[in-house]
Parts: structure tokens; C-alpha cells; sequence
């Protein structure tokens, strides 16, 4: 019967002590740099895992919070490496590094966090306004699951800030028909970045 050796580690799965020899790590790299947060889904990334032995092992994701699996992220390269893809994940995720030596499993996990800003979206915001429409509430969705976030607005009808709310008024004298742009400076918890535009056509009604 095979026995199951659990290594509790910190971030980045630096393993401090030898257990029957084993030293085991993993780490999340994108472009050969370790990271612990994801913040794009175009960029590259893996996880590597290393043993003393050479051993090939095998990876497994998971939820953090609830620790229930997150299937069909990994593709596992038999190398010792596995490609990642974080379309769909979001918060934080544990990831396990299992191999075998004598018949002895030995595991060892770590912990990274994933906030996609690549496609931010503005609640409730239509692409398509008209002049005499009420002011819109401006409020990026990532901030809903990220109390911890910080944001702000700027470009013509924007007013406000965080504390109180943004919003744009298409009916300002600042915004003219046609398509205009509204930036978006967006800085997550975990210190994730991103500045992005947003377009909005104004259209001239009748009243």
C-alpha cells in the first residue's frame, strides 16, 4: 500500500526541512520569472516542480477557500512542468506537486491568486448612450468580489470618486456626439494593475 507524505508549506512551496531525503518545491513562472499573481490571461504560464530523485510527478488545482478541484487549467507536460491556462479562475488557488519514490507519495503544495483585468466591464454601462439619458454610474465589476480595490475615472461627462461614486453624464456640456473615450485606472488588492478605455457612442435624441 502506498502511503501519502504531506508537506505543509508556505507560498512558493519552499520546502525548509528533508523528509527520507526529499527536498520537493513548485513554483508558478511566466517568461522564467516565479509569480505568485496572475493578472492577464495572455501571458504564458507554468508550473515547475523539482525532487531530489528526478522523479516525474503530477499536478492538481485547486480552490483555496473550499479546496474543491479546479479542473481543466492544467495541461501537465510529463516533465515535470504543467501550462496553466487562468481563463476562468479567479481569487486564490492551491496548486499540488505529487510524485512517488519507493512507493511513498510525497506532496507539496503552494498558493497563488488570479484577478483578470484584461477585460474589465462597467456595470450596468451601455456601449450606446443618449444626451438627455440620466447620469450612468460608473463601477468596475472586478471591484464587487475586491473591497480591497482601488479605481479611478477620468474623460469628458466623468465626475465623482471612489468614496462617493463615479459617474458619467451624457448630458454634459463636455461630451459631444459621436464616439468618446473614458479611462479607467484600475489597481487590485494583490497588486494587479491595468489602465483601460472604455467607448461610448452618444447619441443626440428628440425630446
Amino acid at each position: 500500500m502506498r502511503r501519502l507524505i504531506y508537506l505543509p508549506v508556505s507560498l512558493l512551496l519552499l520546502v525548509s526541512g528533508m523528509i527520507w531525503g526529499q527536498t520537493p518545491s513548485v513554483h508558478l513562472e511566466s517568461g522564467g520569472v516565479t509569480i505568485t499573481v496572475i493578472c492577464e490571461s495572455t501571458g504564458a504560464y507554468s508550473f515547475v516542480g523539482t525532487n531530489d530523485v528526478g522523479a516525474i510527478g503530477t499536478f492538481a488545482l485547486f480552490e483555496s477557500g473550499s479546496g474543491s478541484p479546479a479542473p481543466g487549467h492544467i495541461t501537465d507536460q510529463g516533465n515535470n512542468t504543467a501550462i496553466l491556462d487562468p481563463v476562468g479562475l479567479d481569487g486564490g488557488y492551491r496548486v499540488v506537486y505529487s510524485y512517488t519514490v519507493d512507493m511513498i507519495t510525497y506532496s507539496v503544495p503552494g498558493n497563488f491568486s488570479v484577478t483578470l483585468l484584461d477585460n474589465i466591464v462597467i456595470q450596468g454601462l451601455p456601449e450606446t448612450v443618449c444626451k438627455n439619458d440620466s447620469p450612468y454610474p460608473l463601477v468596475p465589476v472586478p471591484s464587487l468580489s475586491d473591497p480591497g480595490a482601488t479605481y479611478t475615472f477620468s474623460g469628458p461627462g466623468v465626475s465623482g470618486n471612489q468614496s462617493t461614486g463615479y459617474n458619467y453624464n451624457p448630458a454634459s456640456s463636455q461630451v459631444s456626439e459621436g464616439w468618446i473615450q473614458i479611462s479607467l485606472f484600475y489597481n487590485a488588492s494583490n497588486g494587479c494593475q491595468v489602465l483601460n478605455s472604455i467607448s461610448i457612442y452618444n447619441s443626440f435624441r428628440d425630446n
